[in-house]
């Protein structure tokens, strides 16, 4: 954690190993932008997703850092940067033998996906996910699928309407309250 940050502003999912540390967020900037820094884990990275309204701006700062979009792999140095537009399936990845670190800018800001990042991570602290970092509770999954604003590819396209159900139920209910109550800090 640096010096001049909060603890509040710094996350760490226990289960995959990763840290995220809000430089900036949604609220913070008028909607503009919100940046964050990820320390990624050795073998780490995230599936395939898309995202409909925002691009994502992914700077490496510590070790290389690797980016799959529409289907072609980017390797970043420290310095080096590359953009996703909206509708872009991609991923990013570690595949080296370090941690590394790198920024990550959304334009516009994102305060769902700020929310989705506490709730994860905190559910994560709390051993109410599994291994991979998925939600053990399916409502769960549904919320943060729907209120991250983060979309999955393929056959499991189908799966939003079934998600987007779930997570207006699970709103209704009280759930979504729920879990920022418990785990959103910003």
């Amino acid at each position: 954690m640096t010096a001049t940050m909060p603890a509040a502003r710094e996350i760490v999912n226990p289960i995959i190993g990763d840290k995220v540390i809000f430089h900036k967020t949604s609220r913070e900037t008028g909607n503009k932008e919100t940046l964050i820094e990820v320390e990624l884990a050795v073998n780490g990275g995230n599936g395939l997703h898309y995202h409909r309204r925002f691009a994502e701006s992914f700077t490496a700062v510590e070790g290389q850092l690797s980016l799959e979009a529409d289907g072609k792999i980017i390797r970043l140095q420290p310095g080096e940067s590359a953009t996703v537009q909206p509708m872009t399936v991609h991923r990013f990845f570690n595949e080296t033998n370090q941690r590394i670190r790198f920024m990550v800018s959304l334009k516009p800001g994102s305060e769902g996906f700020e929310k989705v990042l506490q709730i994860a991570y905190g559910m994560a602290c709390d051993g109410l996910v599994r291994p991979s970092g998925a939600p053990k509770s399916l409502q769960h999954l549904a919320l943060i699928a729907t209120i991250g604003e983060t979309n999955l590819p393929g056959i499991f396209k189908l799966m939003e309407p079934l998600f987007g159900w779930m997570a207006k139920r699970a709103i209704n209910a009280g759930v979504l309250a729920e879990l920022e109550a418990r785990y959103c800090r910003l």
